[in-house]
């Protein structure tokens, strides 16, 4: 299992009608074809992309990695969230680094499907599935996917009302997109600082999914908006040599290892001068 980051979008070829019943079906098909296309690019299965892992609460597991990236459906942007669910209890980061299949509990997610599937619960779809893709079962016998009460009833009570725990991040298109545009506006007024444009492409490629659209933060990953562009200069160097810094060094140096001094230059100044 490789330890590095994932690009921040999914083109996942599915539809997104309104919320039917639920385990139906149509929410089994929906959960099948986003199993599939995390498959494709190694968000699950054998060969998954790991993070670094960190405690983890009930009902999910003792220690847990979470991903944030985009999925497109239909021509529909949204939010997918994937959390990997480890145990069992006792389970330590470097016995799920070295062995992460032995201690894989399950697979959960929640994408935000189109605006009409749910509105009154943010849209979004859940699911929870097994180690080997096949979605887990409530005591019923009912698949979990689609509009999965119980998690909707644990979620509601998210801080800000999006549904999401470990992060406050607005996640919609307009603040993305505004990003960019900041960036375009002080590229042409960061003097002695590195490619901004170039940085961006780094930054949305390597870093976003484990750091935030907003380089705000999230799950185990550090808050990086604000920090002055030495500093990251720095700390990106000192990955790159191999140097251990803080808990996640090991998923930091190999993706710092192949960072060029321009690469390092470059994101360190979008980050810098984008993000407060």
């Amino acid at each position: 299992m490789k330890l590095v980051t994932i690009a921040t979008a999914l083109s996942l070829a599915v539809s997104a009608p309104v919320a039917q019943e639920f385990g139906g079906q149509q929410d089994q098909d929906y959960a099948g074809q986003l199993w599939q296309s995390m498959q494709e690019r190694n968000l699950a299965g054998d060969n998954a992309l790991q993070a670094f892992p960190y405690p983890g609460t009930d009902p999910h597991g003792v220690m847990l990695e979470t991903f944030y990236t985009d999925a497109t459906v239909d021509g529909h942007t949204g939010t997918l969230v994937i959390k990997r669910n480890y145990g069992p209890e006792g389970v330590t980061v470097d016995q799920v680094l070295g062995r992460p299949g032995d201690h894989l509990a399950a697979v959960t997610i929640m994408f935000r499907r189109a605006e009409g599937y749910s509105p009154d619960t943010g849209n979004w779809f859940w699911a929870k599935y097994l180690p080997d893709g096949t979605l887990d079962e409530t005591p019923d016998g009912t698949p979990i996917a689609g509009m999965a009460q119980g998690c909707i009833s644990c979620h509601a009570s998210a801080e800000g009302g999006d549904y999401l725990f470990t992060t406050n991040a607005d996640f919609s298109p307009s603040l993305q997109n505004a990003a960019a545009g900041d960036a375009e506006e002080e590229a042409s007024s960061a003097e002695g600082s590195g490619d901004i444009a170039a940085g961006e492409a780094i930054y949305q490629q390597t870093c976003r999914s484990c750091h935030g659209p907003r380089a705000q933060g999230l799950a185990s990953f550090p808050r990086l908006a604000g920090l002055e562009e030495s500093h990251l200069v720095s700390r990106l160097e000192q990955y790159r040599s191999g140097e251990r810094v803080g808990p996640n060094s090991a998923l930091m140096i190999p993706i710092a290892r192949d960072l060029s001094d321009e690469d390092i230059a470059n994101v360190s100044a979008f980050i810098a001068t984008t993000f407060e």
